[in-house]
């Protein structure tokens, strides 16, 4: 399963960076809009998305921000929706939690773990097939 964090600032960045600090070289990609157009954002996140045939846990800063409307839209275009999900509220804790899961885990075990009444209350959002629907 490919891990990806994306981000409007630098935190999809500075998460990744968090996470060498506990793996040497934690199997986690990331993408930020701090340094991108939106255009060249959307082409990095399409090749990205496009260069395996893996399924996709992606982790996102905030619901509705401009990397996550960009990514939920490609996810829907490409047709990979079947294949991933985006959990928004992107925390350290989340991160470290779903990165020791990614590869023992399939992708519905893990929206369970964040698809609870309370989930919406504390900024979680899962965005899947069922969503986007």
């Amino acid at each position: 399963m490919k891990f990806l964090l994306i981000s409007n600032s630098t935190l999809a960045e500075e998460m990744y960076e968090a996470m060498k600090n506990f793996y040497t070289n934690p199997e986690i990609d990331f993408i930020h809009l701090a340094s991108l157009s939106t255009n060249d954002f959307i082409k990095k996140i399409k090749n990205y998305l496009l260069s395996t045939s893996e399924e996709f846990l992606i982790l996102c800063d905030l619901y509705g921000s401009t990397a996550f409307n960009e990514t939920a839209y490609l996810l829907q275009e490409l047709k990979l929706l079947h294949r991933s999900v985006i959990i928004t509220g992107m925390s350290l804790p989340m991160t470290f939690k779903l990165y020791g899961l990614k590869d023992q885990w399939n992708i519905c075990s893990i929206k369970s773990l964040y698809q609870t009444p309370d989930s919406k209350n504390h900024g979680i959002f899962i965005y899947d097939k069922e969503v986007a629907i």
